[in-house]
């Protein structure tokens, strides 16, 4: 973004991004908290961020790590015991709908693990260390990925635990719940759900709040 201030608390729209974020997941019927890992020196920033989003759903943090996974790790630790599911969700996302919060809640019921994708349009290329393409998948098969990704809870529970001890990363939830060999069914995500990384995001971001 070439700022000094983190993204998630980034203005768009009178607010940041993280509390157009924590809005989507203001549902005090279907969700009984939220977690929020964050770093000791963004705490300040986050306090506001919530207050500034004026939820119901009450809120509670936890120390952020070096990578997501071990954010991800520390909140596990405090959520409530006694919830059915849990959902990840990236801090720069702020455009979750309730049609597609209610897809994903209803699979994760029925099978454990559901995640957002949408068809991938372009071509892919896998190449080896010297950039030379060995080797190019069948577009029909590949799904962008995108979060909330929604978990029964002792199944997210057990997939972190094999990944720590193993020490084995994933580039997001699924991938760690797919180690342990539980099925991860794909649910249509959304185009409007999509990732604040550049400052034409922020644009297109300040677009789509206008036309809402």
């Amino acid at each position: 973004m070439g700022s000094d201030i983190p993204k998630p608390f980034l203005q768009m729209g009178g607010l940041s991004i993280l509390s157009h974020t924590l809005r989507c997941f203001d549902m005090p019927r279907q969700i009984s908290e939220i977690v929020l890992p964050v770093s000791t020196g963004s705490r300040d920033l986050a306090e506001h961020a919530v207050a500034a989003a004026s939820l119901q759903v009450p809120v509670r943090y936890v120390e952020g790590g070096d990578e997501r996974m071990y954010s991800i790790w520390n909140a596990l630790q405090i959520t409530d015991k006694t919830a059915d599911l849990i959902a990840v969700h990236d801090a720069v996302r702020p455009f979750v709908s309730t049609d597609l919060w209610q897809r994903l809640v209803d699979q994760a019921l029925r099978g454990g693990a559901a995640i957002p994708g949408l068809p991938v349009t372009d071509t892919i290329k896998i190449t080896d260390n010297n950039n030379r393409v060995v080797h190019t998948p069948p577009r029909e098969t590949l799904r962008s990925v995108q979060t909330p990704q929604v978990f029964a809870r002792e199944i997210l529970w057990k997939a972190y635990q094999h990944a720590m001890k193993e020490g084995s990363f994933g580039t997001d939830d699924a991938s760690l719940v797919e180690q342990i060999n539980v099925p991860v069914m794909l649910v249509q995500g959304e185009k409007e759900n999509f990732k604040i990384t550049y400052p034409a995001d922020i644009r297109r971001a300040e677009e789509q709040l206008n036309n809402r």
